[in-house]
């Protein structure tokens, strides 16, 4: 399972659709997601940041927006997955969000 870190995960990605350009996800339904870093919050509020390595995130994820789940790449060597729990499409901005564990992202 895809262990995702903190009660809030924010990610700085760059998405990346398979066969068309980053700028418009409009119609996307598959995604590559690169973290470059990771801001992570406690039940407290306190929050603090660091790369996906040193938080378990993994660095690039697969996006499927038809089945709704997150996913390691193959490359990874990993078999992560975790569901998105909330998808919605505001024009050709993608928000999702989900929750396993204990934790959850958005």
């Amino acid at each position: 399972m895809l262990k995702i870190i903190g009660i809030t995960l924010c990610s700085a990605c760059f998405c990346v659709a398979w066969w068309a350009r980053a700028d418009d996800l409009t119609g996307m339904d598959h995604l590559i997601c690169a973290s470059n870093s990771v801001v992570l919050c406690g039940d407290d509020g306190d929050c603090g940041s660091g790369s996906p390595h040193e938080l378990n995130v993994p660095q690039f994820i697969e996006i499927d927006l038809q089945q709704k789940r997150l996913t390691t790449t193959k490359a990874s060597g990993e078999n992560r997955s975790t569901e998105i729990d909330y998808l919605r499409r505001v024009g050709a901005q993608i928000v999702l969000q989900g929750h396993e564990l204990g934790r959850a992202y958005s």
